[in-house]
């Protein structure tokens, strides 16, 4: 029974994160989501509360994602801003949930996951800033927001300068953000940080 909870849980999060995707919290639709899940209204109400608290939940299943497949490395911190391209590319629901919640707003607090996350990233840094290995232009929270948003580049590109600009192939798209990266970490090697 337990197993049948989670995976009904699940199917409303996969549904939900195209739906917000596509139409923000106001424009989402629960009934939308319970047909696109194979499940009802009264189950999303019963898992989540509320549109908002499964909104958190698309949100925060998104956050384990991240959090799971990436890790700083002090001796490679391009590499993570290269791997959240990836992810970017990977789903591109993401840059969609992440304008989403820009635009909308939210009155939840930040989530634990992603505060604790991003606090241990940016003492990564702070130690690389330390031992001389990233450079000190800025302080280590400007740089980890500087790493995210050059790892957004493509995904959060207006369209019409994207099909002017963008490379066609996903390695080089790939290249530049690493290079990027390494550039504002203060190591102009041209080694290529993409694997």
């Amino acid at each position: 029974m337990v197993r049948n909870a989670d995976a009904t849980r699940q199917r409303l999060i996969t549904a939900a994160r195209s739906e917000f995707a596509a139409y923000g919290q106001a424009g989402a639709r629960v009934d939308r989501i319970a047909r696109n899940s194979g499940s009802n209204k009264a189950q999303i109400y019963h898992y989540f509360g509320s549109k908002e608290a499964l909104f958190d939940a698309v949100w925060e299943d998104f956050l384990v994602t991240v959090i799971g497949d990436l890790e700083l490395d002090i001796d490679n911190l391009a590499a993570y801003a290269v791997g959240l391209a990836a992810l970017y590319e990977e789903f591109p629901e993401f840059a969609r949930l992440v304008a989403w919640q820009r635009l909308e707003g939210s009155d939840s607090p930040p989530m634990e996951i992603s505060t604790r996350s991003i606090r241990r990233h940016t003492d990564v840094i702070g130690a690389g800033q330390d031992s001389g290995v990233v450079a000190t232009s800025f302080e280590p929270k400007i740089v980890f927001s500087l790493i995210c948003h050059i790892a957004s580049l493509w995904s959060d590109m207006n369209p019409d300068v994207r099909s002017v600009v963008e490379p066609s192939s996903r390695l080089r798209r790939l290249e530049i953000i690493g290079q990027a990266a390494a550039q504002l970490l203060g190591r102009t090697s041209r080694e290529s940080v993409v694997q």
